[in-house]
């Protein structure tokens, strides 16, 4: 909503909360940090709880660190914040707060895990965040879930381990189809009936039968609504199969128009390392299913630079992501982050401690060659506009092309325009990893390749604007 920290604290000078909860991940946690000082600069009655994937995983060092925050809430919280509320009014013991992290005779003291809350009977999400955005004039990303949790445990990933801090192994878990609708009617009626809706469950098509079963209601609950709404979901790769094309062709029909793929890697060494249990041909096959089907890919969850990647992992990374029209600046800079409670970063980190806020990129690339390349493309981070606004238009295409929104003649330019700028920016990559392995500085071909692209852009935005609008999604 536009607000800094400086601006939040502001906002609520004057008056007098019990408690402030803040969201945190890793991405966020500076600025989490930073809010929490100076709302108990503010506030300094207020209590300061934080919740949220990051700080779940690392309560003891966020609190013995941070004196500003008071408390955190580990896993999914429904349950355990509202048990916080009545402690702090009186109404039950700090340590029956299950789930709760807090400080106590100058020690930290976890409480016994929280019990996961079941998806039937938590309350409906608050839309008040939204109402103000809508009061404001500020566009709102409207949001959604059908289910939580991951059935698979990736080495990368904290999904699974977030699942067992409530005591027991919690994996996919599906929210009734009634009140994911009902979600929907409440998020039209602050925001309208403008608009895509966003699901955010890690993998829309859980496992199994089961999962089948759930996502094939949910959508046909959702093709009852009216007027028609548009949906993105999630997807593992391997979820795309012969079992599954029927749901997610059913999906279509009732107003799915993309989906975010789990692809990772185009190197099979790398895709093993990372335990995604899914090969390269499975990944190019499921996205080749889905546009079939007029379901777009804009966007794919691709790991460009691995601690121990080598230059033949980055070349069948590279050479993958220009066969499937992903080839563009942020995967091709796209290092491995490294979250506390994954079995990847025991492996990487090997017991070492980065503290709370030094998660993310705390290792070193081994491969000199490759640690040559990633520092080269890291220092012309600010000099690649071309590359970058490129990749708005490739996502852009990619929703036009495969939703059937543009006409035989636009989407032959469209078509053209992908060509040459995949193209193009292979062979500045290959021609950079080379320079790399002889020991020179690899931007130049990159930095040539976003000038000339730079150039291509601004052809096509001239074409646009000559021809009716292909269409009313947006990347």
């Amino acid at each position: 909503m536009s607000q800094d920290n400086a601006g939040l604290a502001a906002l609520v000078q004057g008056s007098d909360p019990l408690l402030i909860g803040i969201t945190c991940t890793y991405d966020n946690y500076g600025l989490a940090i930073d809010l929490a000082k100076r709302l108990k600069a503010a506030l300094p009655r207020t209590r300061i709880c934080m919740g949220g994937h990051h700080v779940s995983f690392v309560p003891t060092e966020a609190l013995s660190q941070e004196a500003s925050v008071d408390f955190i809430l580990r896993g999914e919280a429904e349950l355990s914040l509202p048990a916080l509320v009545d402690s702090l009014q009186g109404r039950r013991p700090i340590q029956e707060v299950a789930g709760l992290a807090y400080r106590q005779d100058h020690a930290v003291r976890l409480n016994e895990p929280a019990p996961a809350p079941a998806l039937d009977a938590i309350p409906a999400p608050a839309l008040d965040t939204y109402e103000v955005c809508v009061d404001r004039g500020v566009a709102a990303l409207a949001t959604a879930h059908a289910s939580r949790g991951c059935h698979m445990s990736c080495s990368f990933c904290d999904c699974m381990a977030f699942g067992r801090l409530h005591g027991r192994s919690i994996r996919w878990r599906p929210r009734p189809p009634n009140l994911v609708v009902q979600d929907l009617l409440n998020l039209r009626r602050v925001l309208g009936e403008t608009g895509p809706v966003y699901f955010t469950d890690e993998n829309f098509l859980g496992p199994g039968q089961a999962g089948l079963k759930h996502a094939s209601a949910v959508g046909a609950a959702i093709a009852e609504l009216q007027p028609p709404l548009q949906f993105h979901v999630s997807f593992r790769a391997d979820a795309v199969n012969r079992h599954s094309l029927p749901v997610i062709a059913a999906l279509r029909r009732a107003g799915l128009r993309s989906v975010f793929l789990g692809l990772e890697s185009g190197s099979q060494r790398i895709l093993d390392r990372l335990g995604k249990r899914l090969s390269v041909r499975q990944g190019l096959a499921a996205l080749g299913a889905l546009r079939r089907l007029g379901v777009a890919v804009p966007e794919v969850g691709f790991i460009m630079f691995t601690p121990d990647s080598t230059p033949r992992d980055l070349l069948a990374n590279a050479a993958l992501l220009r066969r499937t029209g992903h080839l563009t600046w942020s995967r091709l800079t796209q290092r491995l982050e490294l979250f506390p409670g994954t079995q990847l970063s025991q492996e990487v980190m090997g017991g070492r401690d980065p503290g709370p806020g030094g998660w993310g990129y705390c290792y070193s690339l081994q491969h000199p060659v490759v640690g040559r390349m990633a520092s080269g493309l890291a220092a012309i981070e600010d000099r690649v506009g071309g590359l970058r606004r490129a990749e708005g238009w490739l996502a852009r295409i990619e929703l036009w092309i495969s939703n059937g929104s543009c006409g035989a003649g636009l989407r032959r330019r469209l078509s053209s325009f992908r060509r040459r700028v995949l193209r193009l920016t292979y062979d500045a990559f290959v021609g950079s990893l080379r320079m790399a392995a002889m020991g020179q500085d690899p931007s130049h071909p990159l930095l040539e390749a976003s000038h000339r692209v730079a150039k291509w852009c601004e052809e096509l935005e001239l074409i646009l604007a000559d021809v009716a609008s292909p269409g009313r999604e947006t990347a």
